[in-house]
Formats: C-alpha cells, sequence, structure tokens
C-alpha cells in the first residue's frame, strides 16, 4: 500500500471514529474472548477495525449467576456508547449465511453444543429432551421427589449401582417380576424375611440348597420325591410314606 493509500484510509478510519460520536448499534465479528468476560469484535462494515475489549451482556451477574460467552468468528450485535469502540456492550449472537440457525421448529426451545449434545423442550408435544455425548452429574443436598403418572423404561447396557445410607422401601400395588441373565445375590447383615398371602414357589432348575445350623419348618410338609437326611429327622407328629425307613418318631 502506497503512502497516499494509506493517508486516505487513516482519514476514512478517523472520520468513521468521529462521527461515533452518539450510541450506535453496530455488527461484528468475535475476534477474541478472555476469561473475565470480554472479547474484542471486528466490526463487519468498519475497514476491519478491532475494538477494545468489551463487556458481554449476561443474564445474571450478582447473587445469581449465569455464564455463556460468545465464540471467535459468531456473529454478534454490538451497543456503542458513543464514545469511540472503546466503550460497549455485547447484545448476543446472531445467525448468518455462514451459521445458519439450526432450523428447528419455531415452537422449540433448542440448545445444540459443539460436542453434538442437544436439549430442547417442544411446546406442542410437551417434550423434553435431552441427548447428552457424555456423562451426567447431579448433585442433590436435599431429597428427591418424582412423580410419574405413566411408564418409567430405564434401559443401561453396563452395571448399575447403588448405594443407601438408610432403609428402601417399595410400595408396589401390581405383579414385580424380575429376570436376571447371571447370578443373583441377597447378602443381609440381619434377618431375610418373605411373606406370600398366596403359594410361595422356590423352584431350582439343578436343586435348591438350604444350609443353616438350624431348620425349622413349621405347618405339614410334602414331599412328592425322596427326602434323604445325614443327620437326625425329630418330628412331633408322624411320618408317613411308602416305605418310611430309619427315621425316629
Amino acid at each position: 500500500m502506497g503512502i497516499m493509500q494509506t493517508l486516505v484510509a487513516m482519514e476514512r478510519r478517523t472520520s468513521k471514529l468521529e462521527s461515533n460520536r452518539g450510541a450506535s448499534l453496530r455488527f461484528a465479528e468475535v475476534t477474541e474472548v478472555d476469561k473475565a468476560g470480554k472479547a474484542r469484535v471486528k466490526l463487519l462494515d468498519g475497514d476491519d477495525m478491532i475494538s477494545h475489549p468489551l463487556r458481554i451482556l449476561q443474564v445474571r451477574t450478582l447473587k445469581d449467576q449465569q455464564q455463556w460467552f460468545p465464540e471467535i468468528g459468531e456473529h454478534v450485535a454490538v451497543l456503542f456508547a458513543g464514545q469511540g469502540f472503546e466503550q460497549g456492550v455485547i447484545l448476543g449472537a446472531l445467525y448468518s449465511d455462514k451459521t445458519p440457525s439450526p432450523a428447528e421448529e419455531i415452537h422449540m426451545a433448542y440448545y445444540k453444543f459443539e460436542d453434538g449434545s442437544t436439549f430442547s423442550y417442544d411446546k406442542k408435544r410437551h417434550l423434553l429432551f435431552g441427548d447428552i455425548q457424555g456423562d451426567v452429574e447431579i448433585k442433590v443436598t436435599g431429597n428427591v421427589d418424582a412423580t410419574v403418572n405413566g411408564n418409567v423404561t430405564t434401559q443401561v447396557d453396563g452395571n448399575v449401582t447403588a448405594k443407601v445410607g438408610g432403609n428402601v422401601t417399595a410400595t408396589i400395588g401390581g405383579n414385580l417380576s424380575a429376570t436376571v441373565g447371571g447370578n443373583a445375590t441377597i447378602d443381609a447383615s440381619g434377618q431375610i424375611s418373605a411373606s406370600a398371602g398366596g403359594v410361595m414357589n422356590i423352584k431350582g432348575g439343578a436343586g435348591v440348597v438350604i444350609t443353616g445350623p438350624t431348620i425349622s419348618l413349621n405347618g405339614a410338609v410334602t414331599a412328592t420325591g425322596a427326602v434323604s437326611a445325614d443327620g437326625t429327622i425329630t418330628a412331633a407328629g408322624a411320618i408317613t410314606g411308602n416305605p418310611v425307613i430309619g427315621c425316629r418318631h
């Protein structure tokens, strides 16, 4: 660039700065963002002029706080205070031909993040949807209450681990069904009680083993197969069968 061209460019920029004495709304592209919550922008209509660090408008900043900074290259609207390009605030981001709208329905609140995670609410379908491309961590210092008027379906491809410091109480109005592809283990340091208003069925494909120092059966015992014991069987009543061998009663 020659000397004359440089002088002309400087004069044009000076003229624009002098004319920018009133509050003005300008459109720009973000060139730098710092951790203090400020950003520099390049004016789209100002010969690529770069602003001073500008504050970024947020929803809440005192006791309740929110943080959402624009990214480098994002188109934004900037309100300058009328003192050159030193005093101004970035109002928010704008969609452009370079970064078009995600084309979701206008009745949806929609968030999409760089890693592909999405979060949306559809007012027409009354549907809250989240697709998280990573982990979800929730910490609650109080209670968690959930009321579901419909069904709850959970699919876990990995393991489920639950640690409860107190008690677990479940009230089921209908049936309870559990299918286990492997082993099922219940280990209690105290007692285990099971009560059924109807018949209780225990079935083992390879057998049923009950181990304990003493096994008490209160009620009649009916066996359709053989009953054998390595020790003594004592009965207050009669033991009948065909034949009854080696029994003391």
